[in-house]
C-alpha cells in the first residue's frame, strides 16, 4: 500500500535535537498540512514484562498529542480502519538528516473529545502491529509431501511480519548457530534465521489439522530461540536474550579457540572492553522485509549512566533478584502423534493429494470444521451414487494390516434453511490397494473384502460440524501384500427434502494415533508413541549452593519431531563442540542467574542527539571507585518522551562470564 504525509510536526527536543512526526493517508494526492502538538507531542512505549523468556513479542504504541483550533483540523480518524493511517517518527541525525525512530498503525478503538471550544487536546494512538498478529494464518509449505523440509525461520518470519505492511527490515543480534561439520567461521549466520525448524505437513499444524495464528508460531520460534522481538529504529529487532556482547570480545574468544588456546575470565574481558572504548558494538545481521540476508555490521548500541544517559527524578532503584537453581525447558510436541497415511487432511495445502470432481469445490473461509479451508459439493445429485472426491492412492503413506489405532474420520456439515430435509446419508468408501489388488472395508462386520462396500451413515444434525470415525483393523486382509496404499472415496450425499443449502466437507482421511518415521519397516504392532512433552533442565552441579527459585520457559517443540539430542549446536565460545540447543540456553540463563541478578528502574534523560531505543544497551558507570557494573543491561521496558528526552526504562544485567558447572538431563511426558 501506498502512503504519502498529510499531516506534519516538527520540532526540537530539550537539548535543541530536531524530531518529527507524520501522519500519513493511504493513497492519499495533496498538500501536507500543520499539526499543532501538546506539551509533550509523541510518547512511545514498550510494554515490560521481566518473564522474557515467556513473553518473546514486545510490542509497543506511540501516543500522539495534539491541539485542534480554529485554524488547525484533523480527519475523522475514528470513521476509517486500522491501516488507513501511519504515524511515522523520526529524529535527525548527526548529518543532519532525518532517520526513522518508530512506525504504526492509528487504531481508533474509543473516540473522546472534549466539547468546548477551541483550543481543544486530544490524543491519537498508533501501534506497531505486533499484537494483531493473531488475526492471520500462519504461512504453510507448498505441500505436505515431504516432512523433511519446509521454509527456513528467515522466510517464515519475514512471511509473518509481512502483514502488517510495514515493510521493515529485520536485524538479528544472536549467537546461537547450528553446527556443520565444517571449520566454523565467525561471523556465521545465527541458528534463529538460518534453520528450519518447523517442517512441512503436521509440524505446521496444531490440534491435528488447525493452522495456528503469526502470532503463536512467531512466538514458538522465538521461543525455541531463546529470542525476542521487537520494532526499534524503524526495523523489527531479533535479539537473543543472553550472552549477547561486545563483538570484539567474541572475535577474540573464537580467534584464541580456532588456534588451539583456552578462554576464563570472560566478564573481565567484556568489562576492560567497556572501560577501554566507553562503547559496545554488537554484531547485526541484516535481512530484508522479504527475509533476504543483507550484511554483518557491527553496531555501536551503549548508553552510559550517568554521562549519556542521566538518571533524574530521584526514581533509580537497583533491585536484586534471586538466584537460580534449575531452569528448564518445558516443550508440548502436539503433533508427534498424528500419523497421516492420507495427505492433507483438512485441505490446508489446497487440493494436493486429491482429486476433485465438478461437483466438488474447494473454498476459504465458508464455513470449515479447523483451518481455513473446507470442501463444498456444488450441484451434487441427492440420489444415486456418484463420486465427489477422493484422496490420491499415489500419494498416501504406506499401510498395513498390522497398523493398530488407524481410523478413518470424516467432518461433514449439512447446511439446512428448512425441516424439510429428511434420510440424510452419507456414502463412501475406504479402499486399500496393493498392485492390482483392492480391499475394501466392510464397516457392518469389521472386516476386509475384495467385493466393492460403500458404507452409508445416517446424519441426523445440521448447521453444525461433526465428526465420524470408523476404527480399522487388518481383519480379513491378507498378509504378504507389500506397498499398500490406503485411501477414501466420498460420493454424493442421499436425501429428500427441499431446505439443503450447502453440504461441506472438512478433516476427511486416514490417520493413526501414533507416530512411525517414513520407510519404517512394521512387523506386527511397531508403531512408537513419541511423548508428548520434552523436558530439559540444568541444576546447578554444587551442592554448597542451594538456592529455591527456577525458572521454567513452555512452548511448542518442533525441529522435526527429532529429540533434542539429536540437534546440534555452538556458541561462539564453544567453538567446535556441539550441545543441544535447549542445552546451551538453559547454560545462557543459568550463567546469568548464577548469582543475584541485578534490575534497575527510573527515568533519566538522554544526553545525545539519536534518542534511547529499545536496542540500546546500558553500562552503569559512576567510576571505578564508586559503581561501576561489570557488563551493559538489557533493556526490558521502555518509555520515551521525545520532547523532552526523558525516558523510563526497566533494565537487568547479565552475567556472561564463563559457565557455571550444571547437570543437565531431558526427560519425557
Amino acid at each position: 500500500m501506498a502512503y504519502a504525509v498529510k499531516y506534519r510536526l516538527e520540532f526540537s527536543d530539550v537539548l535543541t535535537y530536531g524530531k518529527k512526526v507524520e501522519i500519513l493517508k493511504k493513497d492519499y494526492i495533496g498538500s501536507v498540512n500543520d499539526m499543532i502538538g501538546q506539551a509533550e507531542p509523541v510518547i512511545i512505549k514498550w510494554n515490560a514484562n521481566d518473564d522474557y523468556y515467556n513473553s518473546p513479542i514486545v510490542g509497543s504504541v506511540c501516543s500522539l498529542n495534539l491541539f485542534t483550533t480554529n485554524d488547525v483540523t484533523y480527519d475523522n480518524f475514528y470513521e476509517y480502519d486500522e491501516r488507513e493511517y501511519q504515524i511515522k517518527v523520526s529524529y535527525k541525525d548527526s548529518s543532519n538528516v532525518y532517520q526513522t525512530y518508530w512506525l504504526g498503525y492509528i487504531v481508533v478503538d474509543r473516540h473522546i473529545e472534549e466539547y468546548k471550544s477551541n483550543p481543544v487536546a486530544f490524543t491519537l494512538k498508533a501501534f506497531d502491529g505486533l499484537g494483531t498478529l493473531d488475526n492471520y494464518s500462519t504461512p504453510l509449505y507448498t505441500s505436505p509431501v515431504n516432512e523433511n523440509v519446509g521454509f527456513n525461520n528467515r522466510t517464515r518470519i519475514a512471511t509473518i511480519l509481512a502483514h502488517l505492511d510495514l515493510d521493515l527490515d529485520i536485524k538479528v543480534q544472536a549467537d546461537i548457530t547450528p553446527f556443520f561439520p565444517l571449520t566454523p567461521s565467525y561471523p556465521s549466520r545465527k541458528a534463529v534465521m538460518k534453520s528450519v525448524l518447523i517442517t512441512a505437513g503436521r509440524n505446521e499444524l496444531i490440534n491435528k489439522f488447525d493452522v495456528p495464528t503469526c502470532k503463536k508460531q512467531l512466538e514458538a520460534i522465538l521461543k525455541n530461540y531463546n529470542c525476542r522481538i521487537f520494532q526499534s529504529y524503524g526495523s523489527w529487532y531479533i535479539v537473543e536474550n543472553t550472552n549477547i556482547f561486545d563483538y570484539n570480545v567474541k572475535n577474540t574468544i573464537f580467534t584464541t579457540l580456532a588456534g588451539g588456546g583456552s578462554v576464563s575470565n570472560i566478564r573481565t574481558s567484556i568489562k576492560n572492553q567497556l572501560v577501554s572504548s566507553s562503547d559496545e558494538v554488537i554484531q547485526t545481521d541484516l535481512y530484508n522485509a522479504s527475509g533476504v540476508y543483507q550484511s554483518a555490521s557491527n553496531d555501536s548500541v551503549l548508553r552510559i549512566v550517568p554521562t549519556t544517559l542521566k538518571s533524574i527524578g530521584g526514581d533509580l532503584i537497583r533491585e536484586y533478584i534471586q538466584p537460580l537453581n534449575k531452569a528448564r525447558y518445558n516443550f508440548k510436541t502436539t503433533q508427534a502423534n498424528i500419523y497421516e497415511f492420507t495427505r492433507n487432511v483438512g485441505f490446508e495445502y489446497g487440493s494436493y493429494g486429491w482429486t476433485l470432481t465438478s461437483y466438488a469445490s474447494l473454498v476459504t473461509d465458508e464455513t470449515d470444521q479447523q483451518g481455513n479451508k473446507a470442501i463444498k459439493l456444488v450441484s451434487a445429485p441427492s440420489s444415486g451414487q456418484t463420486l465427489m472426491f477422493e484422496s490420491l492412492l499415489s500419494t498416501a503413506k504406506s499401510w498395513s494390516q498390522n497398523n493398530s489405532g488407524v481410523i478413518a474420520q470424516i467432518g461433514v456439515f449439512p447446511e439446512k434453511n428448512q425441516n424439510t430435509v429428511s434420510a440424510f446419508k452419507l456414502q463412501f468408501q475406504i479402499l486399500v490397494v496393493a498392485g492390482v489388488n483392492t480391499h475394501y472395508w466392510d464397516a457392518e462386520n469389521s472386516t476386509w473384502t475384495t467385493t466393492a462396500t460403500t458404507i452409508q451413515r445416517d446424519i441426523e444434525t445440521f448447521n453444525n460440524w461433526q465428526t465420524l470415525s470408523i476404527n480399522l483393523t487388518g481383519n480379513g486382509y491378507p498378509t504378504g501384500l507389500t506397498g499398500q496404499q490406503i485411501g477414501i472415496k466420498i460420493f454424493n450425499c442421499t436425501y429428500s427434502g427441499t431446505g439443503l443449502v450447502n453440504i461441506y466437507f472438512d478433516n476427511v482421511g486416514i490417520i493413526g494415533n501414533f507416530f512411525r518415521p517414513d520407510g519404517t519397516a512394521v512387523t506386527g504392532d511397531t508403531n512408537v508413541n513419541i511423548p508428548n512433552t520434552y523436558i530439559e533442565f540444568a541444576e546447578r552441579n554444587n551442592s554448597t549452593l542451594v538456592f529455591s527459585d527456577e525458572k521454567t520457559i513452555t512452548g511448542t517443540y518442533y525441529f522435526g519431531g527429532v529429540p533434542t539430542t539429536d540437534y546440534a549446536f555452538h556458541r561462539t565460545r564453544d567453538y567446535n563442540t556441539r550441545k543441544p540447543i535447549f542445552e546451551r540456553h538453559l547454560q545462557n540463563i543459568m550463567n546469568d542467574y548464577r548469582s543475584f541478578v541485578v534490575r534497575y528502574e527510573g527515568t533519566f534523560r538522554n544526553q545525545i542527539q539519536n534518542p534511547l531505543s529499545m536496542h540500546n544497551r546500558l553500562w552503569f558507570n559512576f567510576g571505578a571507585s564508586i559503581a561501576q557494573d561489570e557488563q551493559s543491561c538489557f533493556i526490558n521496558g521502555l518509555e520515551y518522551k521525545l520532547k523532552s528526552a526523558n525516558a523510563k526504562v526497566i533494565a537487568h544485567l547479565p552475567n556472561d562470564d564463563d559457565d557455571i558447572d550444571l547437570k543437565f538431563r531431558i526427560t519425557t511426558e
